[in-house]
């Protein structure tokens, strides 16, 4: 899976498995969702669902919330 994952750009950080919830969780980075979406097509996802859900860590949250509360959020993202 590394040697699929790299091909594809993206880096596998971690994987866990619930087995009371039959549930595979995997922690990904990658530049964009569609190349994740693309590793998971030719790999783990043809026989399973796969639900990608973008993350951001608290602090960048706290981060993003002080940046539009100063009003400078907005103004960078125009950029």
């Amino acid at each position: 899976m590394e040697k699929n994952a790299q091909k594809y750009g993206v880096k596998v950080l971690h994987q866990f498995h619930s087995g009371l919830e039959h549930t595979f969780l995997w922690v990904v980075e990658a530049d964009n969702a569609h190349s994740i979406e693309d590793l998971m097509a030719r790999t783990a996802g043809r026989f399973n669902t796969i639900k990608i859900v973008p993350l951001v860590t608290f602090q960048g949250v706290i981060e993003r919330c002080k940046q539009i509360e100063e009003g400078t959020f907005f103004s960078d993202a125009a950029k």
